[in-house]
């Protein structure tokens, strides 16, 4: 008898992923400078929180490139944690793990692909570092970089009032740091939502 229990993991994962939202914190605080209150999302003590979710395989919590090379698709269960940065920064690494985990000893050259490890998010902006960010300038080539930077930009500006992200890292030849939003991007990806 075939089994119509296909909705069963969807649902266990999106419990998964509430219970993590509901136990997450946020602590407000203001730049005494005068710049836009910035909202500290603290990771746990072992790191962001885990969550029940097969990354590495399943694209759908993240934007991600479509069959045509030049499509951005929006992930169907992107909604179920659009919520909360951390789920998205994992999103986004195709891991729950500890963004540190992947940097690479300063004196050897990068063998692990680029991670990114939230550093702030300031008014409608998400600064975030780009971890064995010379990976992504020199080994990825312009494309790599840029659907890395692409896929980044439009999976956490699904984060609440996230406009902009600010990347940080050494520019190289194939990518630059800074301020991004969504329209930088539309003249080399086609968005289908």
């Amino acid at each position: 008898m075939p089994c119509h229990c296909h909705w069963l993991k969807p649902l266990i994962t999106g419990m998964a992923i509430c219970l993590v939202c509901l136990t997450g914190a946020m602590v407000v605080s203001r730049d005494p400078l005068g710049s836009p209150p910035s909202i500290d999302v603290p990771a746990t003590a072992d790191g962001p929180p885990r969550i029940e979710a097969n990354y590495d395989l399943d694209k759908e919590y993240r934007w991600s490139t479509g069959a045509a090379s030049s499509t951005l698709v929006r992930g169907e269960y992107v909604d179920r944690i659009r919520h909360d940065i951390h789920m998205l920064i994992c999103a986004v690494n195709e891991s729950d793990q500890d963004p540190e985990s992947f940097r690479t000893p300063a004196e050897e050259e990068p063998v692990t692909p680029p991670k990114i490890r939230l550093l702030a998010v300031k008014g409608d902006v998400i600064h975030v570092e780009v971890i064995n960010g010379e990976y992504l300038t020199q080994r990825m080539g312009s494309s790599g970089a840029n659907e890395l930077l692409a896929i980044a930009t439009f999976t956490l500006t699904e984060y609440d009032h996230a406009r902009f992200v600010h990347f940080h890292f050494e520019e190289g030849d194939q990518a630059i740091p800074g301020l991004y939003s969504r329209a930088d991007f539309l003249d080399r990806w086609q968005v289908s939502e």
